[in-house]
């Protein structure tokens, strides 16, 4: 199969924002008092030590990048969320996950503030509420938050300034493909990362890097080493944690895309062996992603193992002996 993109795909980055969004469902049309969601976990901190993670799911306005593969926007707004009412999101999750309010119980643990976009975008997180989030904040020991490259500025680097705790700032690299990338529709190409990646190891921020497993408009036979060559590039850049997202090709046009016979399904194995290769590679941090990761296998017979091998991979940061399966034989 060769590199392909659906016959009618739009060429111009204005007539492909309709294109992808043409394709979409509905909203669900979340409340702006509380967040989509909030869950603790369990993650190797930046000091090497297993420590729980909060993770907080914003609701606020849609990202104004339109890429290819996002369903984020599903559980965004139209317009911007008034001032304050991050802050009370940020307040009612930490009530509600009954994280610590003490000090010094806080101080191992990791913030994530993922907001289906971009913190710094002013028409997601209202400026007026940097102070009041800072506050909410500064008794953990991390706190990571979601960018587009383009949006790495002088905000990011003022609000940083005000926080006690270490900032991780999360970028969605996806692939060095650089066509892939560029079908993808995310506004950047790679210098725009590189840039981004350089200002924030010279303000003294962290680097988180998203990268998909199997994205689309890459041949299959060559997605193991552009993987490899993804990896590579965010470590050279600075990464300081590495996330391996498995790509889902579930609604809208990517789905279609599937269904066409453009792209192939995302496996288990292509996650396992991601996380395999990558943990060899560096000492620093690598997580295998596993929402709904029931969606890449159908074989019941060792799922619940192979499951648990990637938990504890990502929480000893160790490569661990592959499950052997009968049934499906580890596909």
């Amino acid at each position: 199969m060769a590199f392909r993109q659906p016959d009618d795909y739009p060429q111009s980055f204005r007539t492909r924002n309709q294109w992808i969004r043409a394709g979409r469902g509905s909203r669900t049309l979340p409340r702006i008092e509380r967040p989509v969601s909030m869950f603790l976990e369990q993650e190797r901190n930046r000091h090497g030590a297993l420590a729980e993670a909060a993770t907080i799911l914003l609701v606020n306005r849609e990202c104004p990048w339109t890429c290819f593969m996002c369903d984020l926007w599903q559980n965004t707004l139209e317009g911007t969320v008034p001032a304050g009412a991050i802050p009370r999101q940020i307040q009612y999750a930490l009530s509600h996950l009954e994280v610590p309010g003490s000090r010094e119980a806080r101080q191992s643990m990791q913030l994530k503030l993922y907001n289906s976009g971009s913190f710094f975008d002013p028409k997601a997180i209202p400026k007026e509420d940097d102070g009041s989030i800072a506050e909410l904040v500064q008794d953990f020991d991390t706190v990571v938050v979601e960018s587009h490259p383009r949006l790495i500025g002088e905000r990011c680097f003022r609000w940083n300034d005000r926080l006690e705790p270490h900032l991780e700032v999360a970028m969605g690299l996806e692939t060095v493909h650089p066509g892939s990338l560029e079908a993808l529709n995310k506004g950047f190409g790679l210098s725009d990362f590189e840039r981004a990646s350089q200002r924030l190891g010279a303000g003294g921020v962290g680097l988180r890097v998203f990268l998909m497993v199997n994205p689309p408009f890459i041949p299959p036979a060559d997605q193991e080493q552009w993987l490899h060559r993804s990896v590579d590039a965010a470590l050279e850049l600075g990464a300081s944690t590495l996330s391996l997202i498995p790509t889902r090709y579930q609604g809208g046009r990517m789905k279609a895309m599937l269904h066409a016979g453009l792209v192939e399904a995302t496996t288990l194995r292509q996650l396992e062996d991601g996380l395999d290769w990558a943990i060899h590679r560096t000492q620093r941090r690598v997580f295998a992603d596993l929402w709904d990761l029931s969606a890449l296998s159908q074989c019941s017979h060792c799922f619940g193992e192979r499951r648990a091998r990637l938990e504890a991979m990502n929480t000893q940061q160790i490569v661990l002996d592959r499950v052997t399966c009968l049934h499906c034989h580890g596909e």
